[in-house]
């Protein structure tokens, strides 16, 4: 369970809501529209958003779906809708000119599912759409006309795009870039909250269309491995493991005399505010898990790769690969780490035997 990623699920909607949500906003009644805020409360969708908001969205979402192939929105429209994903995926396709030949060329910049929200930006800054979504499959929406975005919604997106900017302002990697580069850079960005001791990448080393800059709160990284231990009863503990050969693969067996493998974890590197992950620094069996409650922000890679060609999250990726030790060294600091819990324990062993023989010796004193 400790090792499970955190699912971000919408949930399905029950012939009921469709029922109301598909009825003209003024022709709800107040049992309905109660009925509807109970209804969006377990909805991970509108996590975002305070209650007092939900309220107001119960008066003005309606329900779409459309099937596999169809185009919600275009690029180059104008932006009447904001749409939240219920069930189903969406991709995100991108058209541009290349500069070369001319020709105009449609690339797939990313993927929406279950619990996502889209056609915002428009919407805020009164601008055409800077993309095409597609249904990837037949998908379920709750959609949100622009006049009703205006009056429940404007305030708080406009509160999330100018943190978005604040985080971009404030973090050395984006010093010197222009005004065009951050307003592209806060688009293809999300803020995501993880609660404790959740998992935010259950394998570092695959790949990832998303960096994660922390912004509040603690993670830490830990990796999978396997050891040879020795099954001599008589050797302590931390002289029991052996790391076997680098050419061994994980997950293979050794065969040798009075050796066994077995799996454990160790923790490489702790992850502080400011810091990064995501750019592909990891190797096989590398996870990052949250301490506490972690709030990161999610910057799509094609930011990076439209910025000088991809030569920032080149620099990233090294500068992140220098932050972890090398096998050996995390292997004997795994080993200081066991020899110091042994430490402790039989201090308090120790203590605990010394107490009960003064009590024994007490209570024989008593006539």
């Amino acid at each position: 369970n400790a090792f499970r990623p955190e699912v971000q699920s919408c949930g399905g909607l029950s012939p009921q809501a469709k029922a109301i949500l598909m009825k003209p906003s003024w022709c709800r009644s107040e049992e309905e529209i109660k009925f509807l805020h109970q209804f969006t409360l377990r909805l991970k969708c509108f996590d975002r958003y305070p209650v007092y908001v939900r309220k107001e969205l119960a008066r003005v979402l309606y329900y779409e779906a459309f099937e596999k192939g169809r185009v919600v929105i275009r690029q180059g429209d104008c932006g009447f809708n904001f749409y939240f994903i219920v069930s189903g995926n969406v991709l995100v396709e991108v058209q541009e000119e290349d500069h070369v030949t001319g020709k105009k060329l449609n690339m797939i910049v990313g993927e929406l599912g279950s619990g996502s929200a889209f056609g915002e930006l428009a919407l805020l800054h009164d601008a055409r759409r800077r993309a095409t979504i597609v249904c990837k499959e037949n998908t379920e929406f709750l959609k949100v006309d622009k006049s009703d975005f205006d009056m429940v919604l404007r305030k708080n997106h406009e509160r999330e795009w100018n943190t978005r900017m604040a985080h971009f302002e404030d973090h050395p990697i984006f010093a010197g870039w222009s005004s065009a580069n951050l307003n592209f850079a806060v688009e293809g960005s999300q803020i995501v909250e993880y609660p404790p001791n959740s998992v935010i990448l259950k394998d570092l080393s695959a790949p990832s269309e998303k960096v994660y800059f922390i912004t509040r709160g603690t993670c830490k990284v830990v990796q999978r491995v396997n050891l040879l231990e020795n099954v001599d009863s008589a050797k302590p503990s931390h002289k029991g493991f052996i790391l076997p050969p680098v050419d061994v693969k994980q997950g293979c067996r050794v065969s040798k005399d009075n050796l066994r493998n077995v799996q454990k974890w160790w923790t490489l590197r702790r992850l502080q505010p400011g810091d990064y992950f995501g750019v592909g620094e990891g190797q096989d069996g590398m996870s990052v898990l949250t301490d506490d409650k972690v709030e990161c922000l999610l910057v799509n890679k094609m930011v990076f790769r439209k910025h000088e060609r991809g030569k920032t999250l080149c620099k990233m990726q090294g500068e992140a690969a220098k932050m972890y030790p090398s096998r050996a060294s995390a292997f004997e600091s795994y080993i200081e780490m066991r020899k110091w819990k042994e430490y402790k324990q039989n201090v308090v062993t120790e203590t605990v035997k010394k107490q009960r023989r003064r009590r024994t010796a007490t209570l024989a004193d008593v006539p």
